[in-house]
């Protein structure tokens, strides 16, 4: 994710959606950069609080965080996509590309 955003704001020309102003741009690429931080501070910090409680971090728990992490993202995603009414667009948008509502 890194690696993506900083190649992202390196051809801040490049594939740009009309309209989007350069702060706009600027905020997502930031943004970007922060989630990818955070995600890469949320195991360490689990371990960390798993040792100071001297339980052992198996399988199952790695698991379980997995799991419980990709649930909490979509649910946030899924929220956020209701609110912007991003499902009421996807047909337009379907038609707008060219293929169609397959």
């Amino acid at each position: 994710m890194t690696l993506g955003s900083v190649l992202l704001g390196l051809r801040t020309s490049g594939d740009r959606p009309a309209g989007v102003s350069d702060g706009q741009y600027w905020l997502g690429f930031f943004l970007t950069l922060a989630s990818a931080a955070l995600l890469g501070l949320i195991w360490p910090l689990i371990e960390l609080s798993y040792g100071k409680a001297k339980r052992p971090v198996n399988y199952g728990i790695v698991l379980q965080f997995q799991t419980n992490l990709a649930i909490f993202a979509t649910l946030f995603s899924l929220t956020g996509m209701v609110i912007n009414k991003d499902f009421q667009a996807m047909g337009r948008e379907a038609n707008e590309y060219g293929l169609g509502n397959n």
